[in-house]
């Protein structure tokens, strides 16, 4: 009988078939034994400052076929993929909810470790993928990639967190930290503060024995480490995860880049009866990079997805839920710019006693204005503008009213004309 590691850890030689030549060197729980005698064993306590200083929005790579879904905003196809994915994934998310630390695997290939959970048909791993030292200040950068991967669905997400630290942390060590921390948000679910999220960094290092490790956000990466966080949480619609109390009405908010010579960034925000998952914030402002060749993606070591990941963009998750839930629903308006300076407004209103109300603008003015003032568009499930740049954006809508569980999905995609 294959050994396991854990309850219902997947055993050592069932490595899935997505990733070759992996060889499992162990349990999470055995090398956090390691680690804490190594750390207790020294005579010199070694402090460990670490900032979280950047944090890359999520990537999605998917294939052609998949691309069009999402750009033609099929939403019975994409609710499809995410059942798929959903499947895939849920007994991985369930391991990570439950055992924390304990869900993790260490794993090797040509002499790179990492740590990985995972089943037969997906994964999410924490690989760190390049670091850095610099010298002169006795500081090293570091970046851990966070990958999510759905066999059936073909979607792998993807993002990064760009640590700067001082004192000596190995690589594989920095891995195993961001993955016990992100199960601590798996375990909150949406419910979770990304202020919380340097602490369960702080208590991961602990858990190793580094004791005198210390984690500070940078308050420019704050808002896209909330997006990152709910994107792994909300990854492909794992909507069982969403367990904020007394709801009413949920809105998905995502922005797909497409646009190959554009950045655009979220430059205004307004919120009437709505909060925002992950944050105490009023507004997200962040920014999604242009979109970007598929082929610069480095893998972790052996992986090999089913089908060729062709097709790639940066977006944006953002979820509102209505404060107030007795007889009122929630709206919320937004501008976006790209880097040559042009923009568009976005307004959407979800009210307790009529159909939802969608809207759009090539041109960017006060966002509470705008959600009061400008006309709603008449298609509000589809719909599409071109702003000053001639650059397309299109917008879709699941339903007017009537969403199971009151989950209402939005997309928006830059760089996409409506067919």
């Amino acid at each position: 009988m294959a050994e396991t590691f854990g309850t219902g850890c997947a055993p050592a030689g069932e490595l899935p078939a997505f990733f070759q030549g992996l060889r499992v060197v162990g349990p999470a729980s055995e090398e956090i034994e390691k680690q804490k005698a190594a750390s207790h064993s020294r005579s010199i306590r070694q402090d460990v400052q670490c900032q979280i200083a950047s944090v890359s929005v999520p990537k999605l790579y998917m294939n052609q076929k998949t691309k069009q879904i999402y750009q033609n905003n099929d939403f019975a196809k994409i609710k499809r993929l995410e059942e798929k994915t959903r499947n895939d994934l849920k007994s991985v998310y369930d391991r990570i909810r439950n055992e924390g630390a304990g869900a993790w695997t260490k794993v090797e290939k040509d002499g790179k470790e990492f740590y990985m959970c995972w089943s037969g048909s997906g994964c999410i791993w924490s690989c760190v993928q390049n670091t850095e030292a610099k010298e002169e200040s006795g500081k090293f950068t570091a970046v851990v990639q966070v990958g999510t991967y759905s066999k059936s669905s073909c979607i792998l997400g993807i993002h990064d967190y760009n640590l700067s630290l001082t004192g000596d942390v190995v690589k594989t060590t920095l891995s195993l930290i961001i993955a016990i921390a992100l199960s601590g948000i798996v375990a909150e679910g949406l419910a979770f503060l990304v202020s919380e999220f340097a602490a369960l960094v702080c208590q991961a290092a602990a858990s190793l024995g580094m004791e005198a490790f210390s984690c500070t956000i940078a308050a420019t990466a704050v808002t896209n480490v909330a997006i990152a966080l709910v994107a792994v949480i909300a990854f492909i619609g794992l909507s069982y995860l969403w367990e904020w109390l007394n709801r009413r009405y949920t809105i998905c908010l995502r922005i797909y880049n497409w646009d190959k010579e554009n950045d655009w960034s979220t430059v205004s925000c307004y919120l009437d009866n709505a909060q925002i998952a992950g944050t105490e914030k009023k507004s997200e402002l962040f920014s999604i990079p242009r979109m970007t060749d598929p082929g610069s993606l480095v893998y972790p070591p052996g992986f090999k997805p089913v089908e060729t990941l062709d097709a790639v963009c940066s977006y944006g998750i953002i979820i509102w839920e209505n404060k107030q839930t007795f007889m009122q629903g929630c709206s919320m308006s937004m501008g976006l710019k790209s880097s040559d300076g042009n923009g568009f407004m976005w307004g959407f209103d979800c009210p307790r006693l009529a159909d939802n109300r969608h809207k759009a603008a090539p041109m960017l003015c006060d966002p509470k204005t705008f959600l009061e003032k400008y006309a709603w568009n008449g298609s509000p499930l589809r719909f599409g503008i071109t702003c000053a740049d001639n650059v397309p954006v299109s917008f879709g809508l699941n339903a007017l009213s009537g969403a199971k569980d009151n989950l209402y999905d939005i997309n928006i995609h830059i760089g996409h004309r409506l067919n």
